[in-house]
């Protein structure tokens, strides 16, 4: 069975703190999910907060992209 999953990299500003990321994932929606967490554990927050800043649509805080199948 084929997993369908594809290589994502992402980048995100967490206020000034730019990070890249690389993630397993079936779509970019899935990836961004992990991405959060990703941050989350790095800044030592939770993924609510994390999630709540990179919802805000007047800031450009990350961007994702596919990289690999």
């Amino acid at each position: 069975m084929e997993s369908n999953k594809y290589l994502y990299k992402g980048s995100f500003n967490w206020y000034g703190y730019t990070m890249k990321l690389y993630c397993y994932a079936r779509s970019e929606r899935q990836a961004l999910f992990l991405f959060i967490g990703k941050v989350a554990r790095k800044v030592e927050t939770s993924h609510r907060i994390v999630h709540y800043y990179f919802s805000d649509q007047t800031r450009d805080g990350y961007h994702i992209e596919k990289v690999a199948k």
